[in-house]
């Protein structure tokens, strides 16, 4: 793959996160949710990982090495094999989460 095509690629990538981002989180900038939120693109393979990270451990994951599967927040070790997420679905699953987090440490 030559470099304009993964430039094209990454770019294309991080506008839908940051479109999605926009919508369910509109008044925090991407550098703020880097500590809850973590992604990994690899453009020349189409590696991608999305993990919401809570005290230094992932709570919740889905990524495609292998194939696409998912980190349950219930059992975020296991791996419970799923079609490729929408973004806005992890978004939305995360708000989940961090509602149901929230709870827990009140």
């Amino acid at each position: 793959m030559e470099l304009p095509e993964i430039k094209r690629k990454l770019e294309s990538f991080l506008e839908e996160i940051e479109r999605v981002k926009s919508r369910f989180f509109p008044s925090l900038n991407l550098i703020i949710i880097r500590n809850l939120f973590d992604t990994y693109y690899n453009a020349e393979n189409d590696r991608k990982d999305f993990a919401i990270i809570y005290q230094g451990k992932r709570i919740l994951g889905y990524d495609n090495l292998g194939e696409w599967h998912k980190h349950p927040f219930e059992n975020p070790d296991s791996h419970l094999k799923c079609e490729e997420p929408e973004i806005e679905e992890i978004f939305r699953e995360i708000l989940d989460i961090l509602d149901r987090v929230r709870k827990d440490e009140l």
